[in-house]
């Protein structure tokens, strides 16, 4: 009987004995590559000047100098994925596939002003490039660090639009005189205003009058309640001029809005062309109105 006590005594303690160790041999948590990332400005016009940037910090990351690379996939408006890129610490390089450069300029860099550590990008879009689709480009970022951690995936949109061609000209009740079918896409036919029908999918109707002297109509249908923005902005640089609309949630249905042509501070904008941007969940539609200011 003493026997059998001393052996239970003995199995139990080799038992907790390989227990502990092997939680003790257990790796240790991965490391939060807490990372945030920007696109500036979220609407790039081909063949500009005007560039767009990448910004990715790190400063909120455990481990910054375990930080190795930051991955970017692209996909196209449609949806269907056309290339990586890879950003390193390493010299500050930028690795782009050889199908996408193209003459285009770009740069990146890391960059550290007091522990925030940066990698940045400027880049433009050639009318040759593989990036000259019009529509809302999706960009997927993930860090990854020595180790091989990778964080999780955060999802960036760019809009892409071509230079001012043209306008959808129309008259004083919405009929269209001349088309740029390029603008307010997808269009929708929208109905009396007194109708209570709920869209089956996002659009806009040509803004009108278009040109206009004074004020302008927007009209834009929703299917569903969501989050609607809707800026005026000059061109070509596409500086905002005057926030419109900003609103977390609007019921479904067809709605409308008028611009005075006025700014944000309320002074009369000066005579030309500005782009109208229409947000709204992932929808991003746009469209060129005219200032013809009477004398």
């Amino acid at each position: 009987m003493k026997k059998v006590v001393i052996w239970s005594l003995a199995l139990s303690t080799l038992l907790v004995f390989v227990r502990c160790e092997k939680k003790s041999t257990h790796p240790d948590p991965a490391p939060v590559l807490s990372m945030a990332y920007a696109i500036v400005p979220p609407i790039i016009v081909v063949d500009s000047d005007v560039k767009y940037t990448v910004r990715v910090d790190a400063s909120d990351s455990q481990g910054l100098s375990d930080i190795k690379s930051v991955i970017m996939d692209w996909y196209r408006p449609d949806g269907s994925y056309l290339s990586t890129w890879r950003l390193f610490d390493d010299g500050g390089t930028v690795q782009l596939p050889d199908t996408i450069n193209n003459g285009e300029e770009y740069s990146g860099d890391w960059a550290a002003d007091n522990g925030t550590f940066t990698y940045v990008v400027q880049r433009g879009i050639s009318s040759d490039s593989p990036f000259a689709i019009a529509g809302d480009w999706t960009v997927v970022f993930k860090a990854r660090d020595y180790e091989g951690h990778v964080s999780e995936k955060t999802t960036k949109t760019i809009l892409v639009v071509f230079p001012f061609t043209g306008i959808c000209q129309t008259d004083s009740s919405g009929n269209i005189i001349s088309d740029d079918p390029s603008d307010w896409q997808p269009r929708l036919s929208f109905p009396d205003s007194t109708s209570n029908d709920i869209p089956s999918c996002y659009g806009m109707a040509p803004v009108y009058p278009n040109p206009t002297s004074d004020s302008i109509k927007i009209l834009y249908a929703l299917p569903r309640m969501t989050s609607v923005v809707i800026t005026i902005n000059s061109l070509p640089n596409n500086e905002i001029v005057k926030e419109l609309l900003n609103i977390k949630t609007i019921s479904p249905g067809y709605h409308s809005i008028t611009w005075d042509g006025k700014d944000a501070e309320g002074n009369d904008l000066e005579s030309g062309v500005y782009g109208c941007y229409f947000y709204a969940g992932f929808l991003r539609s746009y469209g060129d109105i005219e200032l013809a200011r009477t004398k």
